[in-house]
């Protein structure tokens, strides 16, 4: 699965035609601070930007996540949109969770799934694909509520 990181601006979605200037400068400004880090590239997107590369990914959220009128970042997973790969991603993530707690079998723990089409044109509503995904961590971790 190909990572990358994935910045959210602020403020800047506020602006109007001069829009691309401020993504310009927060894309010159990115490159800047992770220079040195690794060999990232940037992909800019309408209000957010996209960190790729063989470099530390963890560490590059780090440093962009820092940066003034950046408002957030995450680390995501590219695949598919066949649904039974992102079921498959979001299985992998679970277990991944829940290797990190030991304790994870010996107390109830809650979860919820949030899911958000970027892309409208995918042929199932943001809820009916959250619920599908939920129902097969539920199916696959019994244990979880």
């Amino acid at each position: 699965m190909e990572q990358s990181v994935v910045v959210r601006f602020s403020e800047i979605t506020l602006k109007g035609r001069n829009r691309h200037l401020f993504e310009a400068r927060m894309a010159k400004n990115i490159a800047l601070h992770l220079r040195g880090q690794g060999d990232y590239t940037l992909k800019r997107q309408h209000a957010r930007m996209e960190v790729a590369g063989p470099g530390d990914l963890g560490l590059a959220a780090d440093i962009v996540g820092e940066l003034p009128g950046v408002a957030n970042v995450s680390v995501a997973n590219r695949v598919s949109r066949d649904l039974s790969a992102i079921t498959q991603a979001c299985l992998t993530f679970v277990e991944q969770q829940l290797a990190q707690r030991p304790d994870a079998e010996l107390r109830p723990i809650t979860f919820g799934v949030d899911a958000e089409r970027k892309d409208k044109r995918y042929p199932m509503p943001s809820m009916e694909l959250a619920a599908k995904l939920g129902q097969a961590i539920q199916d696959r971790f019994p244990h979880l509520k």
